[in-house]
C-alpha cells in the first residue's frame, strides 16, 4: 500500500465551525483538490 499526498493547513475567521466548515469545503473543491482524482478531509480545530 503507498500513499502520496499533501497537507494543507489553513486558518480561517468565522463566526461558528458550521461556517468555517462550509468556507473550507468551498476552498477545497475550488482551489486546493481536483475532486475526479482526490479526496480531502477536514479536520476543524479550536
Amino acid at each position: 500500500n503507498v500513499r502520496i499526498g499533501k497537507h494543507i493547513s489553513l486558518e480561517i475567521d468565522a463566526t461558528s465551525k458550521d461556517a468555517a466548515q462550509k468556507k473550507v469545503e468551498e476552498s477545497c473543491k475550488k482551489l486546493l483538490a481536483n475532486p475526479i482524482m482526490e479526496f480531502f478531509e477536514i479536520i476543524l480545530g479550536e
